[in-house]
């Protein structure tokens, strides 16, 4: 599937200093890349390339004269990207749950692990995990994030394990709270659990590294 997203890019060397986007295009295959590549350059458009991504870059305008079996899709993913990027959403509906994005929504960060880099484990077990949440909720939290795996550098968590860590304390949480939770994961196999116990949105930090995370957010 052709997607498309705004990311934050240098302008080109002499490139004009404003309304300048980056709009990075994912799914293409590498035949379909460089064609999409030579689109853009006939329109004025500037390519760089990540990961074998094109990242096409120049005022809104010029990404509506894509056109073509193969420009044409790309046309409408960057027009669409650049479009919410311009107008954000006010609200977010999730699950029968409203979150208003008019003004910053503050997230409450709960580690579930026991080596955490940043509570070192402070948290870690049911009793304490609830206690938090509560006192982050009291502090102005709109939404709280589970984590069942640290971030800092060491070797990765059993999938069977992050559940375990992880879904009693959303279940509860999901009772408990008056606010959505969400979930800190890259495996698909937890994000599915995590949604099932009551999580509302997954945060999947590798950006989809792992394909299946956007077929579980579909079906969820």
């Amino acid at each position: 599937m052709i997607r498309a997203r705004v990311v934050t890019w240098p302008a080109p060397p002499g490139g004009e200093a404003e309304g300048v986007y980056g709009v990075r295009v994912t799914g293409l295959s590498a035949e379909g890349a460089q064609e999409v590549a030579q689109a853009s350059h006939a329109l004025g458009l500037w390519v760089r390339w990540h990961d074998g991504d094109p990242i096409l870059q120049g005022p809104a305008s010029r990404f509506a004269g894509f056109n073509g079996s193969v420009s044409g899709p790309v046309g409408e993913a960057a027009a669409a990207a650049l479009a919410r990027f311009r107008q954000p959403p006010q609200f977010l509906e999730v699950r029968g749950r409203t979150l208003d994005l008019r003004e910053p929504l503050i997230v409450g960060i709960l580690n579930a692990t026991p080596d955490s880099f940043y509570d070192r484990g402070r948290y870690y077990g049911l009793p304490a995990a609830l206690a938090r949440a509560d006192e982050m909720v009291a502090e102005g939290a709109g939404l709280i994030e589970v984590g069942g795996e640290t971030a800092r550098p060491g070797p990765a968590v059993d999938p069977e394990e992050e559940i375990r860590r992880v879904v009693p304390l959303i279940e509860a949480l999901a009772d408990r709270l008056p606010v959505p939770v969400s979930v800190d994961t890259h495996k698909p196999e937890v994000a599915s659990r995590a949604v099932g116990a009551g999580a509302v949105m997954i945060n999947d930090i590798s950006g989809l590294a792992d394909i299946r995370m956007a077929e579980v957010a579909v079906e969820t």
